[in-house]
């Protein structure tokens, strides 16, 4: 029998010691299961990172396409990065905007065409919601010529796309948005 304050004797200090050192162990234990929990959850969304495709309707196949753009939230904005289809791996580059109210998405987005004579395309898009339809004024910026368009447009969630390879025997023409038909 052990009185209070009075030390352990070596058998009950010996058990102390390693009920001490099991316990730590099974926390270690714990916490590595947790850990790997968390990345087995969290690394398939990151995987299925969605990206934002804004098709232009009355050129099918015809998109500009967001890497990983998700629709920010009322009042905010996000960069914009990614290409235009069915250009050369053409970049594009800009900002989308939420309004306060929630009601638009609005887009500014710069695309090079870097394959077409160094063409830059401007388009300012504007998207009701939650419909993602409305329209887009862009301005074509080439080596001999300003021109301005208004194309009708629709914006939505897509699957990762490819972004095509250079080709050098695209010919640039009139009318299209980007003005790119091979």
């Amino acid at each position: 029998m052990m009185i209070r304050g009075q030390r352990a004797s070596g058998i009950e200090g010996g058990r102390k010691s390693a009920l001490n050192t099991a316990s730590s162990r099974l926390c270690w234990r714990l916490r590595a299961m947790l850990a790997g929990l968390s990345i087995l959850v969290l690394a398939p969304g990151a995987s299925l990172a969605k990206d934002y495709c804004i098709s232009f309707t009355a050129f099918p196949g015809s998109e500009i396409v967001g890497r990983g753009f998700t629709v920010p939230g009322k009042g905010q904005c996000k960069p914009f990065t990614g290409f235009f289809l069915p250009g050369e791996n053409d970049a594009a580059a800009g900002t989308g905007c939420t309004s306060t109210d929630g009601s638009n998405l609005s887009f500014t987005i710069t695309t090079s065409a870097p394959e077409s004579g160094g063409a830059a395309f401007i388009d300012s898009i504007s998207l009701s919601l939650p419909a993602h339809s409305g329209e887009c004024s862009q301005t074509n910026l080439s080596s001999s010529s300003i021109s301005f368009a208004s194309f009708a447009v629709t914006g939505k969630p897509c699957s990762k796309v490819a972004i095509p390879a250079a080709d050098s025997e695209a010919v640039p023409q009139p009318g299209g948005p980007h003005s790119l038909v091979r």
